[in-house]
């Protein structure tokens, strides 16, 4: 049985928007949306068990900037979980309305670029707790740390609602089990990108740098612990 089709999608294959081919059969969009949201409550139940953890640590700046990070991704999540598994699930798309406009702009770009840039502040947070060691003891970045994520939110929420309007936004269609932009997206889409590999980049090179301490410091232990024992048999054999 052939399936029928969206007056949205019917009109994206009329202007040869879309090819036949990339229209998803009816059974695999049924399999894909049950696995969507079998794989959103799975991952909104292991990021719960992973911020009721790091609400019982004393927050410090490291552990605020992990349960803001565990917070946009349950967001993303529940994107999934109460929107597009189920429309995937009963495969009854109508087109564009302002639930999946708002909803795939916040998965797309708004929201999903706080995971970067929270693992980004994590690692540089890291590379300051071992290069600055007895600053980072007694120094309390607490109110630093809380004014800079909400900087962030705050762009991501203006990145969502400026993202959303008519000529400018990204559509979740199930019916492609895809996402489809309205419009100015190709430009918007390649500097997200661009901006998720500068701070993977940038995250990875703060990482390297703390290994490299790491393992200088474990050289200059084993070391110092080496000549203890020469100092220490010496003294003895004397």
């Amino acid at each position: 049985m052939t399936m029928v089709l969206s007056e949205y999608t019917t009109h994206l294959l009329i202007n040869g928007q879309v090819l036949p081919r990339e229209i998803a059969d009816e059974t695999w969009i049924k399999v894909m949306g049950w696995t969507m949201f079998l794989m959103s409550l799975i991952g909104m139940a292991v990021n719960l068990r992973v911020l009721q953890g790091f609400f019982k640590q004393k927050m410090s700046s490291f552990y605020i900037m992990c349960s803001s990070k565990t917070l946009s991704n349950m967001i993303i999540i529940l994107c999934y979980l109460f929107h597009n598994a189920p429309i995937t699930i009963i495969n009854n798309f109508t087109g564009p309305t302002s639930a999946n406009i708002i909803v795939n702009q916040m998965v797309s770009y708004g929201i999903y670029l706080l995971g970067p840039v929270t693992q980004l502040l994590i690692s540089i947070n890291r590379l300051m707790v071992i290069i600055f060691v007895k600053k980072s003891i007694t120094q309390n970045n607490q109110k630093i740390t809380f004014a800079i994520l909400i900087c962030f939110w705050v762009a991501a929420i203006v990145i969502t609602a400026w993202g959303s309007r008519d000529t400018c936004n990204v559509i979740y269609n199930p019916e492609l089990l895809n996402w489809w932009s309205g419009g100015c997206d190709d430009n918007i889409g390649e500097a997200a990108m661009g901006f998720v590999i500068l701070c993977a980049i940038l995250s990875n090179l703060c990482n390297l740098v703390v290994v490299i301490k790491l393992a200088m410091s474990m050289m200059r232990y084993a070391i110092l612990q080496s000549q203890y024992r020469q100092e220490t048999i010496s003294g003895v054999i004397s």
